[in-house]
This record gives C-alpha cells, sequence and structure tokens, in this order.
C-alpha cells in the first residue's frame, strides 16, 4: 500500500445514513491522513452519525447551519484545507 498520510479526503455530506462512519473508517484504515467531511445543514436526526466519525482519529468534522448544496459543502472544505 502506498503512503497516504499525505492525502485529505474530502466528503460532503447532507443527511447521511450510517454507512458513512463505514466509509470514514476504511478511509483511516487505508491511511488516508485527514478526513474532511462537511455537514451541509443536514437535519438533527443525523447527529449520531456525525457524533460517531467526529471521534476518529484524522476526521476534521465541518458543518453549515443550512443546507447550501454541495458545491458550497466542497468550497468550505477546500477552504479549511
Amino acid at each position: 500500500m502506498d503512503d497516504l498520510r499525505n492525502i485529505a479526503v474530502l466528503i460532503p455530506a447532507w443527511q447521511p445514513e450510517e454507512r458513512l462512519v463505514s466509509l470514514v473508517e476504511s478511509l483511516i484504515a487505508y491511511g488516508f491522513g485527514a478526513i474532511v467531511v462537511v455537514d451541509d445543514g443536514s437535519h438533527p436526526d443525523r447527529d449520531i452519525v456525525f457524533d460517531s466519525i467526529k471521534s476518529l482519529s484524522a476526521v476534521h468534522l465541518l458543518r453549515h447551519a443550512v443546507n447550501l448544496g454541495k458545491g458550497r459543502a466542497l468550497k468550505t472544505g477546500i477552504n479549511y484545507f
């Protein structure tokens, strides 16, 4: 496996399912250095998903108060980088 510690992954998320947790865990297991997840104004009932990933190592969780669209979520993540 190549060294992925210098590579970050950006995931815009709106109303994610529980499988987002598995995806993030897999990316961490592969060795990516940072996982940036942007919650794009999801409903509070999805907080359980975001709470599950925000405590994982290498995860940076950013949040929009309201849904601004995938493009804005990507820009938020890129600006964070």
